[in-house]
């Protein structure tokens, strides 16, 4: 069967072919425009949308199948890329990205978190880096290399300042003798048994001002 007239559809009820009705279709369907929808788009299989032409969906795009978004434009904003979302995007599985991960926003990680590459935190002249929630439990660097892990901090400013190791106690009700912070080191002894060795300690043995 084929269609001549050439009638643009703008609406449900404009075109070269309108239904009142459903449309069935058994087969694939190839169209060289947009494909508009004034309600929710059910896929049952896979959905492949190209770069060729647009899916316009005003409801829900309800997808049971594997969506394919073979467009390839670079991502450099929230606001470009091959996929953009106005709103939120909630996600009950893994996400694997090939690329970069530029949050505009705070990050909130509930859950275990694992890092294989390097991790790069902040711009190195400028950025300050902090952490104001509550770290519930120890912070653990493993690693079986020798002379691993090795923790640098390093200033590259030309004056007489350094870097400092700064640990800070503030307590509602500080008193003499509070522990302030210690350097501890433990290795294990002829028995196999973690022993600590030795330790720089700070404590303040008069509060008085």
């Amino acid at each position: 069967v084929n269609l001549n007239a050439t009638t643009v559809s703008s609406s449900k009820t404009t075109g070269a072919l309108i239904v009142d009705g459903g449309v069935g279709v058994a087969e694939d369907i190839y169209t060289g425009g947009q494909i508009v929808t004034e309600g929710a788009l059910d896929v049952g299989g896979n959905f492949t949308a190209s770069a060729a032409g647009a899916v316009v969906v005003g409801s829900t795009l309800n997808v049971t199948g594997i969506s394919n978004f073979n467009a390839t434009t670079t991502a450099t904003s929230n606001t470009t890329g091959a996929v953009i979302i106005d709103g939120g995007l909630g996600l009950a599985e893994n996400l694997h990205m090939g690329g970069l991960a530029d949050i505009d926003g705070a990050l909130t990680v509930a859950g275990a978190t694992t890092m294989n590459g390097n991790v790069t935190l902040g711009n190195a002249t400028s950025d300050a880096i902090t952490v104001t929630g509550t770290v519930g439990s120890d912070i653990l660097m493993n690693q079986s290399g020798g002379s691993k892990p090795d923790i640098q901090m390093k200033n590259t400013n030309a004056d007489a300042s350094g870097g400092r190791l700064h640990f800070v106690k503030e307590s509602a009700s500080p008193a003499d003798n509070d522990a302030l912070g210690s350097v501890a080191w433990t290795g294990d002894d002829d028995g196999g048994n973690a022993t600590q060795f030795a330790e720089i300690s700070g404590v303040s043995i008069d509060i008085t001002n």
